[in-house]
């Protein structure tokens, strides 16, 4: 569940970069992935400082839940799925994105069939990445998990 989340998120941060360059979505995706140099325990307490707040906000039980844990993950793993996607997307899809925008195409009807189908591989990938990094984060998954949730 963490590692679709985390691969659609950084297919859109990657679709974004290329697709709309500008200085703020460059920025936007550099500190999204700066999330893999911080240690997963640093993370955790980060989560359940802000989990903590929304709890007494919202009156939302988020810390020690489930949802913690799953955007814990994204934010860690942000990197591992966004490498391979943006390297597909530099090697396949930057011309034809142009092509497609200058016969009229919406850029979300040219990333659902134009860029989806061409980056199969790095999606799958980094769906990988994101999966074999998740079963090694102990640290984190030990901070965050759910009451009587067992995890590998």
């Amino acid at each position: 569940m963490s590692g679709l989340a985390t691969v659609v998120i950084a297919l859109f941060l990657a679709y974004s970069a290329r697709y709309f360059d500008s200085q703020t979505v460059g920025a936007t995706n550099r500190l999204a992935i700066l999330g893999y140099a911080v240690p997963g325990a640093v993370i955790a307490i980060g989560i359940l400082l802000v989990a903590e707040q929304l709890n007494s906000a919202t009156n939302l039980i988020l810390t020690n839940s489930l949802t913690a844990l799953v955007l814990a993950y994204i934010v860690r793993f942000l990197a591992v799925a966004w490498q391979p996607i943006d390297s597909g997307m530099e090697r396949n899809c930057t011309q034809l994105n142009n092509a497609a925008q200058s016969l009229g195409v919406t850029s979300l009807r040219s990333l659902f069939e134009l860029n989806i189908p061409m980056l199969r591989n790095a999606l799958v990938a980094g769906s990988l990445f994101v999966f074999v990094d998740t079963m090694k984060e102990l640290p984190l998954t030990l901070i965050l998990r759910p009451a009587n949730f067992e995890t590998l």
